[in-house]
Parts: C-alpha cells; sequence; structure tokens
C-alpha cells in the first residue's frame, strides 16, 4: 500500500468523531486551511484511510490478530452521518483569519522555540523516507509537488 501512514490518521479521526459524539460536542476544531492546502491531489495519488472495504481487505489478508479494539471511522460514518444526521460541525479555524506560513512559523519558532521541518510532512524520520523517497521509488507518485503548488 502506497500510504502506510493511514492507520494513525484514520485513528486519530476515528477517535475525534467519537469522542464528540459521546459528548455530545458539536464543533470540531480543524487545522487545514485554503491557504496552504489549496491544490487538489490526483485521485490516483490518494487512498482514503476511510474507505473500510479496503481497511477490511487488508485486515483479511495480513493482519492475524483482532482488530476489536482500534477505533475504525468509515467515511459515510463521519461525512454523512455524524454530520448530516447528529449535526457535528467541522470548522477549519485557519480560514477565518489572514494566515502566512512565514508568519506562522516566526510565531512558533518566537514563542516556543521551535525548529522547522524542511519540507511539508517531513516533521518525522517516517513521514520523511516515506513523503521524500517511498512514494516516488514505489509507486510513481511524488506528493511534494501537489504541496509545493500549494
Amino acid at each position: 500500500m502506497s500510504h502506510i501512514d493511514i492507520p494513525q490518521s484514520d485513528a486519530l479521526i476515528a477517535v475525534l468523531y467519537q469522542f464528540a459524539e459521546k459528548y455530545r460536542i458539536q464543533a470540531i476544531p480543524n487545522g487545514r486551511n485554503i491557504a496552504t492546502e489549496c491544490v487538489k491531489t490526483p485521485s490516483r495519488y490518494i487512498c482514503w484511510g476511510t474507505n473500510m472495504s479496503q481497511i477490511r481487505d487488508v485486515i483479511r489478508r495480513f493482519v492475524a490478530v483482532e482488530m476489536n479494539i482500534y477505533p475504525f471511522s468509515s467515511v459515510y460514518r463521519h461525512k454523512m452521518y455524524l454530520r448530516y444526521l447528529r449535526g457535528v460541525k467541522v470548522f477549519k479555524l485557519r480560514n477565518f483569519n489572514p494566515y502566512t506560513k512565514t508568519g506562522a512559523r516566526d510565531e512558533l519558532v518566537r514563542a516556543y522555540g521551535w525548529k522547522p521541518y524542511p519540507l511539508k510532512h517531513f516533521e518525522s524520520r517516517f513521514t520523511r523516507v516515506n513523503g521524500g523517497y517511498r512514494l516516488s521509488t514505489r509507486f510513481g507518485f511524488d506528493l511534494q509537488r501537489v504541496q509545493f503548488s500549494a
């Protein structure tokens, strides 16, 4: 599979929505924004982490343990059921304020001593190797091109 980081992303989303549903939270803040993520990723590059048929197939083929406590979230559950039937709304807060990457980076460095990483999604060795090398050499696409376009 190209996107081996999906299990962590899917679990985070699932837990977030489970928490919102359990405590009847109707608004979830989100860090995405139009300023830095406005270019659509080509569909041939994408493997949706909420594609439950694919997830079930991978588990059936390769997983030897029960996945009883892993928090799954289907696209239907968090895009349709919770949004339209339960009324949970996701707010992309950075869209409400002027945002510049350099301004945000400078503020993080000044306020917290943060050290910027060289490219988008290079925040760990894992994401650096996967996004900067593995995807292009093994699967023939480079997500950095899309991210630079944004």
